[in-house]
């Protein structure tokens, strides 16, 4: 992929319009916050509304219409902004979706249960009583 051809990251600044919360069902992200952020050029006065989307299981902080934000992203005209992070201006805070600590938890129960069941019919074979169909192996010590 040719990178030199990606607009490159801008500071967006501007007022938060439009802002609402909804729920998809069945979505491994299902919070999602959308809005719009009114951002007013300096030199011509033109104001530029920006869709954005941030999805998430959990967002920290929080934004409603009328606040100032600023944001990092790539955005062009026609497309909607997704953001994981944006700065709420009016009261200092970052308001950014939260990390999922259950999935970290539930990848190591996952490898516990991996080496139990690699482990356990290892030891119901070296240490199992005479089946017809099983051969013992020898074990030193």
């Amino acid at each position: 992929m040719n990178t030199s051809s990606l607009p490159r990251p801008s500071k967006i600044v501007g007022e938060v319009h439009g802002f609402q919360e909804r729920r998809e069902e069945g979505e491994i992200l299902p919070i999602v916050w959308s809005f719009r952020i009114h951002q007013n050029d300096a030199v011509t006065g033109a104001t530029t509304a920006i869709p954005v989307e941030m999805r998430g299981r959990s967002f920290s902080g929080a934004i409603k219409d009328g606040d100032e934000v600023s944001a990092i992203g790539h955005w062009q005209p026609g497309e909607t902004l997704i953001l994981t992070e944006v700065t709420n201006k009016i009261t200092g805070a970052v308001v950014r979706v939260k990390k999922s600590k259950v999935t970290g938890a539930f990848v190591v129960l996952l490898g516990i249960v991996a080496v139990f069941f690699w482990a356990a019919p290892l030891s119901f074979f070296r240490f199992a009583p005479e089946f017809p169909f099983l051969v013992r192996v020898p074990v030193r010590a």
